[in-house]
C-alpha cells in the first residue's frame, strides 16, 4: 500500500493531550496490489490497534465514503494541517474538500454521534467504556474524556457551520476554550454531572441555531459531489493501475 498521509490523531491533534495520552496514528493510503485495486479482494483499512500498536489507516475510497456519510474523524483529517507526512495526492484531496462534504448529513451525523457520546459520558453505556474511563465514571459519576469529546464536537460543528472551517486543533483555534477543556479532562473533581449536562444542552442548542441560520449558504458552498469524488479516485489510482497493467503486459511478452 502507498501511504499518502499520516498524522497523530486523538487528543494530540486536538491539542488536548496530556503526558498520559496515548499516541494514535491515523492516515490514508492507496492500494497498490492488483487484487485490491481492480481485483476481487477488498482492503478498506489497516487496523493494528488490537496488537498494541495504535495505528489505523483508511483506504482512499473508504475514506471518501466516510466523508460522504458525514464521519467526523474523516473530516478532521480533511482539514488537518499538521502531518507526520503528507504527499501531493492527499493535498489534492484537501483542495477539493468543498466537493466532499454534505453539510446536512454532517449535521445529522454530529447530532447522532453526540447523543451516543453523551450516554458514554454519563455512564449509561458502561459496557463499552475502557477500564480507565470506567474508573472515572465510578469515581466522579461521569466520564471526563467523553464530556470533553462532546464539547469539542459541538464547538467544531458550530465553527464549521458558521465559517466553513473545521478547527482540528482546539487549543490553537480557541486557547481559552481549549484551556477549559483541559481543566475538565485533568481536574474533573471541579465539575459535576448536572452542570456538565446543562452546558452540553447549551452548546448543542448553539450548534443547531448556527446550522439553521447558515444552512442555505452552507449548502451553496459545500456539497458531496459523487462525480468529483470518482474523478479524484481515477486521477490518483490511474498511475498505479497503469503501472500494474504494464507490468502484466511485460510478463506476458516475456512468458
Amino acid at each position: 500500500m502507498k501511504i499518502i498521509c499520516k498524522m497523530q490523531g486523538g487528543s494530540h491533534s486536538y491539542g488536548l493531550n496530556t503526558p498520559a495520552s496515548d499516541v494514535d496514528i491515523r492516515g490514508v493510503f492507496l492500494n497498490d496490489e492488483v487484487r485490491h485495486t481492480v481485483g476481487l479482494d477488498r482492503f478498506e483499512h489497516l487496523d493494528n490497534r488490537a496488537e498494541g500498536d495504535d495505528t489505523f489507516y483508511f483506504e482512499l475510497r473508504h475514506f471518501l465514503n466516510l466523508l460522504r456519510k458525514g464521519n467526523t474523524q474523516a473530516l478532521e483529517m480533511l482539514f488537518n494541517q499538521h502531518w507526520i507526512e503528507c504527499d501531493e495526492d492527499f493535498r489534492r484531496v484537501q483542495h477539493h474538500r468543498h466537493l466532499l462534504i454534505d453539510p446536512e448529513r454532517l449535521f445529522s451525523c454530529l447530532q447522532g454521534y453526540m447523543y451516543s457520546e453523551r450516554r458514554l459520558a454519563n455512564g449509561e453505556r458502561t459496557g463499552v467504556l475502557g477500564s480507565k474511563r470506567k474508573a472515572q465514571v465510578d469515581k466522579h459519576g461521569f466520564s471526563p474524556k467523553n464530556f470533553v469529546q462532546l464539547f469539542r464536537l459541538a464547538y467544531c460543528g458550530s465553527v464549521f457551520f458558521q465559517t466553513g472551517l473545521f478547527p482540528v486543533n482546539i487549543v490553537q483555534h480557541s486557547p481559552e476554550f481549549g484551556a477549559w477543556l483541559l481543566k475538565l479532562k485533568t481536574q474533573p473533581e471541579l465539575f459535576n454531572k448536572e452542570q456538565l449536562n446543562n452546558l452540553v444542552d447549551d452548546h448543542m442548542k448553539d450548534m443547531i441555531a448556527v446550522f439553521e441560520a447558515n444552512k442555505a449558504e452552507l449548502t451553496s458552498k459545500f456539497q458531496f459531489n459523487l462525480d468529483a469524488a470518482n474523478e479524484l479516485l481515477l486521477e490518483l489510482y490511474a498511475p498505479i493501475i497503469e503501472h500494474q497493467f504494464q507490468t502484466f503486459r511485460q510478463g506476458q511478452l516475456q512468458g
